[in-house]
């Protein structure tokens, strides 16, 4: 760089690649202070005493199921494609009863729970709705 401030090419080359990265000033700056992410299974004590009872009651099985799935990932691991694998699992698992919907409800039920641990991440600044979003992008 000049004493005449940034050549344009340079600056053009670098908002490119912000925008190619979907990055703000702010993400650079931030990102000098590396975030840890929590794996799920650090996370899911914290999100059962952090929703109401009746929610712990319906979610429970399902935060179990997730556990299970992925305990040692970090919450911003698992891609969209990966959390479609794991709602059709709990669907095609499903216990059958007279009253049963093929899995639905309960494929309903797994989403709304993985739902609270990404709502209680990012309530809490674990992660940002920024990043959800992104990762959710990203897999399209």
């Amino acid at each position: 760089m000049s004493g005449n401030g940034p050549n344009p090419g340079d600056v053009a080359i670098v908002l490119r690649m912000m925008e190619t990265f979907d990055l703000r000033l702010e993400d650079l700056v931030a990102g000098a202070v590396a975030r840890v992410v929590p794996t799920f299974a650090e996370v899911d004590p914290l999100v059962r005493e952090w929703v109401p009872g009746p929610s712990r009651r319906i979610y429970g099985t399902y935060w179990d199921r997730i556990v299970t799935w992925w305990g040692e990932r970090r919450l911003d691991e698992p891609t969209v494609v990966e959390v479609q694998e794991l709602i059709e699992h709990v669907r095609e698992t499903a216990v059958v009863r007279r009253s049963s919907n093929g899995g639905k409800g309960a494929a309903l039920h797994a989403y709304y729970a993985l739902a609270c641990v990404y709502r209680y991440a990012v309530e809490v600044d674990i992660l940002t709705a920024r990043q959800t979003l992104r990762r959710c992008h990203q897999a399209q």
